[in-house]
């Protein structure tokens, strides 16, 4: 499913990239493995798009943190108790990279659930992305394990064997019913005044 990212999000994306929490993480790739001199921040802009791209996929681009979180960030989105991971990679390669193990250190598959997907554009001021597949957790502990740059070992989910993006949509909104607008709440207010008028004058 591609999803078209405008210029104010790509705005967004770029501004929040110089301080995401990939530039705090140590060893040789900790930096971000996709930049360079000319883009220093490339790898950190992906992943910013790929998460707005998500944010768009299911209406509530409002929900796409861009802030710096030390460390780490607990989860990309959150539907209910559900932590989702939005993993987004620079092409298509036919699949996406979990970390499993670098830096003499493993890393937890501690997220619900995992959506993939890719760039296709990206000028700088608008870009595309699009969002191939996703799965459970459970499918990418079972998922098979390579050897990356440097020391890193991931797993690799293979695009061809993740849930249609129509069936997560589906879910989420079971998950995340939509928030309320003042106009909702005012009209939810109003019947149950009217309700308890109606309550009153039957009484009488």
């Amino acid at each position: 499913m591609l999803i078209h990212i405008n210029k104010y999000q790509c705005m967004k994306c770029k501004e929040a990239s110089k301080s995401r929490w990939a530039s705090s993480k140590s060893g040789s790739y900790g930096k971000g493995v996709l930049n360079t001199f000319d883009d220093p921040y490339r790898t950190e802009r992906v992943g910013l798009l790929g998460e707005a791209a998500y944010g768009l996929f299911i209406g509530r681009p409002e929900d796409t943190d861009f802030s710096y979180i030390q460390g780490g960030d607990t989860a990309d989105f959150k539907h209910g108790k559900f932590k989702v991971d939005m993993k987004c990679a620079s092409r298509n390669s036919g699949k996406v990279l979990v970390a499993k193990f670098a830096n003499s250190k493993e890393y937890k598959v501690d997220k619900d659930i995992y959506v993939a997907g890719y760039m296709v554009s990206d000028t700088g001021e608008v870009a595309s992305v699009e969002l191939v597949g996703w799965c459970y957790k459970a499918q990418v502990l079972k998922s098979p394990v390579e050897k990356g740059k440097g020391d890193w070992y991931n797993y690799v989910l293979y695009y061809d064997k993740l849930k249609p993006m129509d069936e997560l949509l589906g879910l989420v909104k079971a998950l995340s019913p939509p928030k309320k607008t003042e106009r909702d709440e005012f009209i939810e207010d109003y019947r149950s005044r009217e309700n308890g008028i109606r309550k009153d004058f039957c009484a009488a």
